[in-house]
């Protein structure tokens, strides 16, 4: 187990990169401590001058194979946004790249990805972000508006020609942007899943207090599985201040 936990550590980044006017807030928790390490990841990183670039996905299984996956991914992302910030064209890279992999695992090596391209300008930040079929964001915004942004998109690592959802905002003073993996929207009570419903309605209610949405949603979800989980979890907030 503890092996695992160090290697799953590894997998994420070590540290948030401080965006000048923007709290990033991240949860991770694992379905288990055992050997078996989870699919799920964030990343967020600084790729250019005034620009940085974020990213959460879910990974096909478990295990060794999901955590080369992982890096894989990571890795590949953080080395294109350093030449490009299309978010389209570098998730079909990716896709590219996974495809090229998996003919050694078929099967093994899928993933839905959102990467994201957070850009200052003149005083206003825009985010253009893409999804290779992974659900999109929850934007609470500062006048009390909450938008679950719907998004489709192909899975990345399987099919030839994989189509992106790509959408941008503008994040204005006070608005929080959250990102989750299916860790969040399929945690089950009975036969209910917490859904992106739920999601939206804690990170509004902990916007009301001010409070760290990605903490918030990893407890309500642990809460609501009646304390355990039923699937790894990530979450990725981006808050701008104001």
């Amino acid at each position: 187990a503890d092996a695992s936990r160090r290697l799953q550590r590894g997998l994420l980044p070590p540290r948030l990169p401080e965006i000048p006017g923007v709290d990033v807030w991240a949860a991770y928790h694992p379905l288990t401590e055992a050997m078996d390490l989870g699919g799920d990841f964030y990343d967020v990183w600084s790729c250019g001058p005034q620009r940085w670039a974020l990213a959460i996905g879910d990974v096909c299984g478990t295990g060794p194979e999901a955590a080369a996956t992982t890096a894989l991914i990571r890795h590949t992302l953080r080395a294109l946004t350093m030449t490009s910030n299309d978010v389209d064209a570098l998730l079909q890279t990716l896709d590219v790249a996974l495809a090229d992999v998996a003919l050694d695992t078929p099967n093994e090596r899928f993933s839905t990805v959102l990467l994201g391209i957070l850009t200052a300008d003149s005083g206003a930040l825009w985010l253009d972000f893409a999804s290779g079929g992974h659900p999109g964001p929850v934007i609470v915004r500062a006048d009390g508006t909450v938008d679950v942004v719907e998004l489709t998109g192909s899975v990345l690592g399987v099919l030839p020609n994989a189509v992106m959802d790509r959408r941008r905002i503008a994040l204005e003073p006070g608005d929080e942007v959250v990102l989750v993996t299916d860790g969040a929207t399929e945690a089950r009570k009975g036969q209910a899943f917490f859904g992106m419903e739920g999601v939206a309605a804690v990170a509004t209610a902990a916007y009301a207090r001010n409070a760290n949405a990605a903490d918030a949603i990893e407890h309500a979800v642990f809460d609501y599985g009646g304390g355990r989980m039923h699937d790894d979890l990530a979450v990725l907030v981006l808050h701008r201040r104001g």
